[in-house]
């Protein structure tokens, strides 16, 4: 089958296809006469599997890993992305925290703050508040 069938068949761009190949994640079994890709069956079910990892929110290097390595099972891939979400909420969390901290502070107790959110040097604002605070 060719790249625009397949495409359209399986819903994935024929430039994602042509990445998927240049990266040498989905290479395709053949190549026509005149060039074009030739994707068989079992190309097919790769592309189906990469499609079903991304959607797990594998990076396309951790899709590579995932397919070339015999010894990675369901269960470890599952636990892998545990991990990885648990440690990313971790970080948003702390995020989250610090952006809460930041908003509960009001602006004039910033340095420098002349307790305008919208004033900024230079500005027909900023002159007005020439008598107050620097900003």
């Amino acid at each position: 089958m060719l790249i625009g069938e397949v495409a359209r068949r399986s819903g994935v761009s024929a430039r994602m296809l042509r990445h998927y190949d240049a990266l040498g994640l989905v290479r395709p079994t053949g190549r026509t006469v005149g060039g074009y890709r030739e994707y068989s069956a079992e190309d097919i079910r790769r592309i189906f599997r990469v499609e079903s990892l991304r959607s797990l929110g594998l990076s396309l290097r951790q899709v590579a890993r995932a397919l070339d390595d015999p010894a990675m099972t369901p269960s470890a891939l599952v636990g892998d992305l545990i991990r990885w979400t648990e440690e990313r909420l971790e970080r948003e969390r702390e995020l989250l925290d610090r952006l809460r901290a930041i908003d509960a502070s009001a602006p004039e107790d910033w340095p420098g703050s002349c307790g305008s959110s919208t004033c900024s040097r230079g500005s027909p604002r900023a002159a007005r508040h020439a008598g107050s605070r620097p900003c």
